[in-house]
């Protein structure tokens, strides 16, 4: 998958140019995750290709611990890319009885509908975003429009995240940290559910109020009343204990202070059975080159301290599984979502303009910490603004859990 205007590759954890042969086993078809034979976790039996290469697939049909399910021997020949698409039938979690019972990991296996997102939606959604955008940087709200830009782009990422997610007709969604709300539009133009976004940035819940209103119009959302936008701590949720059978929080760990109590609290406002599916990125999972400039390293270690002073954690990818089961989540699948890009870093890159917005944002707090010279952090930007256009490779890693509330015993 292609993006032609920035040559970014999603890579889908294998790109293999082989032909394959599935084989399902009494029924189902089922895909290895995370580059392991996971049947000692009971999330895959065998994927043959070749003969004999074990690979991880996430995307388009397919998710951590979910499995096709069908009533008959399946064999394809793909070349390329391999998806399921021509594939029927049910979803449903594959995964073991915990040994011994208590130990918290997966879940036994539960027939679960999974989201089918509409491509035209899709590209109506993305165009209002992208002229909503242009609307604020035509404003002069040039933060706005990177910072939008930036979780757009990340928000395409997710797409393949959320074709694989259980979510039911008539489910109730929570989205912790919505910023513009792009997710709950995603969902509610595809799915009859209710969805509540919240975020701690009251001007972020004013954007995507504005844009619910843009959508309507559009016709995307024919029942506005389905999504509701609220300013809220991740904390201290004002929601009533059991009203969501699915929560999301994507990018927000990093910020929290207290991560457990972030997850207790979303333990607590799920249903007995109900999913969280929790991401965020970890600093050691990025790769690029050439390697960072000396002053754009600089700068980024002084905004890591101050965000680090302040409870934040870039590294928060690997934790989160252990701060989901200390608020007694099983953990139901976990999952890597890279990104690869080949990129013109210059004036128009989306990701280097949001950097320099944050940083001047930001130069007051991190002068604050008495941490940076401020002539040294002006000397920075300055020279970071002023170069010269450069290409680079980068490669990016998000960690995603998919966790669930225990049923009573």
């Amino acid at each position: 998958m292609l993006d032609e205007r920035t040559g970014t590759v999603l890579i889908e954890l294998v790109r293999f140019r082989a032909r394959a042969r599935l084989e399902q086993r009494k029924g189902e078809m089922q895909v290895g995750v995370g580059g392991h034979q996971l049947s000692q976790a009971g999330l895959l039996k065998d994927l043959s290709c070749g003969g004999a290469i074990r690979r991880s697939l996430v995307g388009h049909g397919r998710f951590f611990g979910l499995a096709c399910s069908r009533g008959e021997q399946i064999r394809g020949q793909l070349d390329g890319w391999w998806t399921n698409r021509g594939l029927t039938g049910t979803w449903e979690s594959r995964a073991r009885t915990p040994d011994p019972p208590a130990s918290g990991l997966l879940r036994e296996p539960a027939t679960i509908p999974t989201v089918e997102l509409d491509g035209t939606k899709a590209a109506a959604l993305d165009a209002t975003l992208e002229a909503y955008a242009s609307s604020l940087r035509s404003a002069g709200e040039d933060y706005a429009a990177a910072t939008l830009a930036y979780t757009h782009r990340i928000h395409g990422l997710w797409r393949q995240v959320v074709r694989m997610l259980p979510v039911p007709v008539g489910s109730a969604v929570l989205d912790v940290g919505t910023g513009f709300g792009m997710l709950p539009f995603e969902l509610a133009a595809n799915v009859e559910v209710e969805v509540e976004g919240v975020d701690l940035e009251p001007r972020f819940v004013e954007h995507a109020v504005n844009l619910r209103a843009r959508f309507v119009v559009d016709g995307l959302l024919a029942d506005p009343s389905r999504i509701g936008f609220t300013v809220a701590d991740a904390c201290a949720l004002p929601f009533a204990d059991r009203s969501f059978d699915l929560l999301f929080m994507r990018e927000v760990v990093q910020f929290v202070p207290d991560p457990v109590a972030a997850m207790r609290e979303a333990c607590r406002v799920l249903r007995p059975g109900g999913f969280a599916c929790v991401g965020d990125t970890d600093d050691q999972l990025r790769i690029t080159w050439p390697p960072p400039s000396p002053a754009l390293s600089r700068l980024v270690d002084a905004v890591s301290a101050v965000q680090h002073a302040q409870g934040g954690d870039r590294q928060s990818g690997r934790k989160l599984t252990s701060y989901l089961r200390s608020a007694d989540f099983r953990i139901n699948s976990l999952v890597v979502l890279p990104e690869a890009q080949h990129r013109l870093v210059g004036p128009e890159d989306t990701e280097r303009t949001l950097v320099i917005e944050q940083l001047r944002a930001v130069r007051s707090r991190v002068l604050a910490t008495g941490l940076v010279d401020p002539q040294r952090f002006d000397a920075d930007l300055a020279e970071l603004e002023a170069e010269e256009p450069f290409e680079e490779f980068r490669l990016n890693g998000r960690i995603i859990a998919l966790a669930q509330r225990p049923l009573p015993a």
